[in-house]
């Protein structure tokens, strides 16, 4: 940006952990509702560079409204917690029960030992079995430690955060209300939607 100095860093290593690359997860119910104000994909704030507190600030304007936060990991972690220090009340809802693990894929890929023979046999799959494979291999994201328990002790003790298990999320009734402030999730008003 102008006005701004550029800096020099010497590293031995540089890790870019820019997150999955390709497609976005979006579950078929809300993709029609992705153009609209009242849904967005945290992809899209790294386009639009702006934070996602900030987001939720201008799309939940007046009142604090309800934001449902759709993931099951550090995304969406890191979401819902944002939507709640906005002032909204949020909820969390998950294909499965949040849960912290040290990496998000088999600590075998990790391992020289098993590595290569892991890598030759993705790479000798079909390019159509390869994301199967990824998403066998990844078996859902994780929430780190701090973040789990963090979520957990504010719904605990506040109702403005809430923690929900839908299996089904991929055949949830999504619309835009009758007001077109809100979308309508199985029923439930939410004032934004994000997915994660």
């Amino acid at each position: 940006k102008a006005g701004e100095r550029e800096r020099t860093v010497v590293a031995r290593a540089v890790i870019l952990a820019t997150g999955p690359v390709g497609k976005w997860n979006v579950p078929a119910p809300f993709g029609e509702l992705l153009a609209s104000r009242l849904v967005l994909h945290t992809e899209q704030l790294l386009v639009e560079g702006r934070t996602l507190r900030e987001e939720v600030t201008r799309r939940c304007r007046g009142e604090p409204g309800r934001v449902l936060v759709i993931g099951g990991g550090l995304s969406a972690a890191q979401a819902a917690l944002a939507a709640f220090r906005a002032g909204q009340r949020v909820l969390l809802r998950s294909r499965r029960p949040l849960q912290t693990r040290a990496f998000d894929i088999a600590s075998e890929w990790l391992d020289m030992r098993h590595a290569d023979r892991l890598r030759y046999e993705f790479l000798s799959l079909p390019i159509k079995r390869r994301r199967d494979a990824v998403r066998e291999a990844v078996s859902g994201g994780s929430v780190p430690e701090t973040y789990l328990d963090e979520i957990r002790r504010l719904a605990q003790s506040s109702p403005a955060l809430q923690l929900e298990v839908d299996e089904e999320i991929d055949r949830s009734q999504v619309c835009m209300g009758p007001d077109g402030e809100h979308v309508l999730v199985n029923g439930d008003a939410f004032a934004m939607v994000i997915l994660t």
